[in-house]
């Protein structure tokens, strides 16, 4: 799932604003550094009915530049299952292959991203969790499942949008300033029901910048723009083949109750351009149904 976030150029339109107003996002990364980060991912989902479901998965990832070039770095992040590591029998004998998993892309010298270089080997990666997950006998749905998961990860573009979730959350801010004074721009998410993307707003500012302190906290918020969806709405029922009536009003009140909104927060130290913490949460609201999916990524100390 790539994220929705179309930042603008930040840097020359907050030029008029005073330093003590604005921060930069840029890593100082050295050649051979190693961080490590601690990831939880949480998901979490409330039917129509009340009932609850939960997941929580935690890993770490061991972050370490392998290259450095004029305008770009090489880094690699390795992910690890903790020793104390609690997995549900469902996942057991899929979640082991994060274990030693590596993704090595290139960032700018910014840190903003570049691209996913093994992608070949990350898709290759995730095919086998889902192969492990899935019933050693599989029915005919099943391997209709596994095959067209197969065909949609065929290109390094997909891979990058779809299974690198962490990076691409991680590496947002980076190469772009931002300023106290709250700043909107119009963007888009993937339509789930298939068509035109949804359109949607995106705020963005910081929250906390102490000029004495070597930290600084953004935060982003975006939020589907439902005044827009009407239009949408229509030509998209109309292409469902619905027929007029109850079943068409039906399937227009399911479409126009879908609502997404996501929240991310960063702790950057300043002088190190490191992420101390991030934290992302998207809600996605549909026919009922409340959906959750967080993730905490935080700075290990070493």
């Amino acid at each position: 799932m790539k994220l929705a976030f179309i930042l603008l150029a930040f840097i020359p339109f907050f030029s008029g604003y005073s330093q003590d107003s604005i921060a930069s996002c840029i890593a100082y990364w050295k050649l051979g550094e190693t961080k490590i980060y601690s990831i939880v991912h949480e998901k979490n989902t409330i039917d129509s009915v009340g009932k609850n479901s939960t997941f929580k998965f935690g890993y770490e990832a061991w972050v370490t530049v392998i290259d450095s070039a004029a305008k770009s770095y090489t880094i690699k992040w390795v992910f690890h299952l903790p020793k104390q590591a609690t997995i549900t029998p469902a996942l057991s004998d899929s979640l082991p292959v994060y274990n030693g998993m590596s993704m090595i892309f290139r960032i700018t010298n910014l840190g903003g991203f570049i691209e996913l270089l093994n992608w070949e080997e990350v898709r290759d990666s995730y095919i086998r969790m889902m192969e492990l997950s899935l019933p050693k006998k599989m029915d005919s749905t099943a391997a209709a499942i596994l095959q067209s998961s197969k065909n949609l990860f065929h290109s390094k573009e997909m891979v990058e949008s779809a299974l690198i979730q962490e990076i691409q959350l991680f590496q947002i801010p980076y190469g772009y300033k931002f300023s106290i004074v709250e700043a909107t721009a119009k963007t888009e998410i993937p339509n789930p029901f298939g068509g035109d993307p949804f359109p949607a707003v995106q705020t963005f500012k910081l929250t906390e910048l102490d000029p004495k302190k070597d930290e600084f906290t953004l935060a982003f918020d975006m939020r589907i723009d439902k005044g827009n969806l009407k239009g949408m709405i229509d030509s998209l029922v109309k292409k469902m083949n619905i027929k007029e009536g109850q079943e068409m009003q039906a399937a227009k009140e399911q479409i126009g109750s879908f609502d997404l909104h996501d929240f991310s927060e960063y702790h950057f130290i300043k002088s190190s351009g490191c992420i101390r913490r991030l934290y992302y949460k998207r809600t996605t609201v549909l026919a009922g149904a409340t959906r959750t999916d967080a993730y905490t990524i935080t700075l290990k100390d070493q």
